[in-house]
């Protein structure tokens, strides 16, 4: 998911993924009804990553500057975050399958 002007579908179609992004306009004046009803649903998921991501960085390791020492282990340090934050607080964040 990225937003408009972020086009990186040729890099994401080499690793096996799919871009998803909100409709353009592209000189016309309005959205169709198809376009505009998918736009509303990425921006629905959106808000919802943005805010996982938001609660993930708030651990202390990732919300400062990360030591160059530590950049060969930020994947898993990522990971771990992500975990973490999907069980701390207010809940988690997804719902288990």
């Amino acid at each position: 998911m990225a937003d408009r002007g972020f086009d990186i579908a040729p890099d994401l179609q080499q690793r096996g993924a799919t871009l998803i992004m909100p409709s353009f306009l592209q000189g016309k004046d309005q959205f169709t009804v198809e376009q505009l009803s998918e736009s509303r649903k990425i921006a629905t998921v959106r808000v919802h990553v943005e805010r996982a991501v938001r609660k993930v960085k708030e651990f202390e390791i990732l919300s400062n500057r990360i030591p160059i020492t530590l950049c060969p282990m930020l994947d898993k340090i990522w990971i771990i975050c992500c975990h973490l934050a999907n069980f701390t607080g207010s809940g988690k964040l997804y719902k288990s399958a």
